[in-house]
């Protein structure tokens, strides 16, 4: 099941300052946050934190939707390259499936829909957008 760090969630630097002091790697990421803090700053319209936290809750909220989602769902693993990550994602009485497609480069990347064995003739909808 996919899972969120705190610190993914609402956006938060790498904290060199704790890794520095504390002599472990993994602090970078063992930011303590102030609620209050925190919370003034979520309620802002216009910062990174607010942003980030707002746009992933979108997400988890089309995905909570999903059925191809489930737990006991069938995932594949797309061959489409180095430079792109695909997922497929099926409900195991295959009522839906769904396809993820994400551009793991800093260059543009296009696909073909024949490269995943797909056609245009069915009908797809686009989730996010």
């Amino acid at each position: 099941m996919p899972a969120f760090y705190l610190p993914s969630l609402v956006a938060t630097s790498s904290d060199h300052e704790k890794m520095d002091r504390l002599g472990y790697p993994r602090a970078i990421n063992r930011h303590n946050w102030d609620f209050d803090l925190l919370q003034q700053l979520l309620d802002e319209d216009d910062n990174a934190h607010a942003v980030v936290f707002r746009e992933l809750g979108t997400l988890i909220e089309i995905r909570k939707k999903q059925p191809a989602f489930h737990a006991n769902a069938t995932q594949f693993t797309l061959q489409l390259g180095a430079k792109l990550l695909g997922l497929w994602r099926q409900l195991l009485d295959r009522r839906q499936s769904i396809f993820s497609v994400s551009n793991i480069s800093a260059e543009s990347q296009s696909l073909c829909l024949a490269d995943m064995n797909l056609f245009n003739t069915e009908d797809w909808t686009d989730l996010i957008s």
